[in-house]
């Protein structure tokens, strides 16, 4: 889909007929090269990419497939994959892949935005789910709603499906609310901070081949790509990674103290009129 903005472009040059007559013939042959080539990955691309999200869709509609997908290491993956494409299809820059004979591209966008939307709603019963869709870097306020709005425009989502879309776009937003409620404002002490990501741990496990500690998560997500530790190259699984509770419950009462006198700060300011 990177591609497509191309495609698009040597597109509208070539309807300028006059411009395009007017280019010298090798540049419109080296452009005409690109484009084939462009063309050609393209459908390649998109007739596996739509047998992936279809199977996707079907898979996910059944419950115990999708409690893998919950995991924390892969949720957040699951959450951008379907928003990045969501975000092509819906977003600001949606008119850039609106390019000619999309079906001699495989490219099939209101097919795509359907399955794409139905897999995201086979989770909306998850408030885990919620939280990866609020925390994701294609998320922004109304995106589920304009995905909604596009549907019920195109048709191919039953009336159930369009409302369930409304909903969920409410509890994102109101996870994303929470999470931004629940920012503590303060600078966390490095025994708590991931040390790749910088980010407060809630799950800390030890990496017995390099005695870092890390946010579960995290390290879950490396090994599904890797099986080393980050910090030393050393093998390294699942199995090998050692829970910390008494630093998850130091963490914890951290957290804890830090909301409430952030909740304390606040109604001093407002028992004084601030």
């Amino acid at each position: 889909m990177e591609k497509l903005p191309e495609i698009r472009s040597v597109q509208l040059q070539m309807k300028d007929s006059p411009a395009w007559a007017a280019m010298p013939e090798e540049s419109r042959n080296e452009i005409m090269e690109r484009h084939n080539d462009n063309e050609r990955s393209v459908s390649s691309s998109l007739l596996l990419c739509n047998e992936t999200i279809h199977m996707l869709m079907y898979l996910t509609s059944d419950e115990a497939v999708r409690k893998p997908f919950l995991a924390p290491a892969l949720s957040p993956r699951l959450a951008n994959t379907l928003l990045s494409i969501v975000d092509k299809l819906v977003g600001t820059k949606g008119l850039e892949i609106k390019v000619e004979n999309p079906d001699a591209l495989n490219f099939k966008p209101k097919e795509m935005l359907r399955e794409v939307a139905l897999t995201i709603l086979h989770f909306a019963g998850e408030p885990a789910f919620h939280t990866a869709l609020s925390e994701s870097g294609y998320y922004h306020e109304g995106m589920l709603g304009k995905v909604q709005q596009t549907m019920k425009r195109v048709g191919g989502m039953s009336e159930t499906q369009l409302e369930a879309c409304t909903a969920l776009e409410t509890a994102v937003a109101s996870a994303a609310e929470k999470a931004e409620a629940e920012d503590l404002g303060v600078e966390v002490p490095d025994e708590f901070l991931d040390p790749l990501l910088c980010t407060l741990m809630k799950d800390p496990v030890r990496l017995p081949t390099s005695g870092y500690a890390m946010e579960r998560a995290a390290i879950e997500q490396h090994l599904l790509n890797q099986p080393t530790d980050p910090f030393n190259r050393q093998p390294l699984s699942l199995t090998d990674l050692e829970p910390l509770p008494e630093l998850k419950a130091k963490i914890e009462t951290w957290v804890e103290e830090q909301r409430l006198s952030k909740r304390k700060e606040k109604e001093e300011k407002e028992a004084h009129g601030v």
